[in-house]
């Protein structure tokens, strides 16, 4: 894997980590993952770092076992989560993690968030919600509530 691919998708995380604060889809939780190609490790953004002036240099390397291996910081809790996706779906190549004051209140309410614009109709069966915090997530919890779906709330 060449250096420029490794800054590419570092660039591209910071990017969308920030594009997903102006949109109001992740304020000061919520974290942006890539899987590196050819590898078992991940790129994410350190925990407390503001995802509002996140930057390529800021991004951590990360093993699947959560592990820093590159960067400054801890890695954040819910490394966990996103690192439970790769581990199930070898094709996940990003993981999105965000708390929208919409979906959040789905989850509390325990409503399934239905499709209801044409363009959302890969998720016709709706999003399911997994029950529980992400600090207790388990592949076995995340596989359970996934259910062979490519998204959750």
């Amino acid at each position: 894997m060449s250096e420029s691919t490794i800054t590419r998708l570092r660039e591209e995380i910071a990017t969308c980590t920030r594009l997903l604060v102006m949109e109001g889809i992740m304020d000061f939780s919520g974290h942006v993952s890539a899987r590196l190609p050819g590898v078992n490790r991940i790129l994410i953004q350190p925990k407390d770092t503001s995802r509002a002036a996140l930057t390529a240099d800021d991004i951590l390397v990360v093993d699947l076992d959560g592990k820093v291996l590159e960067g400054k910081g801890p890695a954040p809790l819910e490394t966990a989560l996103h690192t439970c996706v790769y581990r199930a779906r070898p094709d996940a190549l990003a993981v999105c993690h965000g708390h929208p004051a919409i979906s959040t209140l789905f989850s509390v309410v325990d409503r399934p968030l239905l499709a209801v614009r044409n363009f959302a109709y890969r998720f016709m069966d709706a999003v399911p919600i997994h029950p529980g915090a992400a600090s207790r997530l388990t592949r076995e919890t995340l596989l359970d509530s996934l259910s062979g779906r490519k998204n959750e709330v």
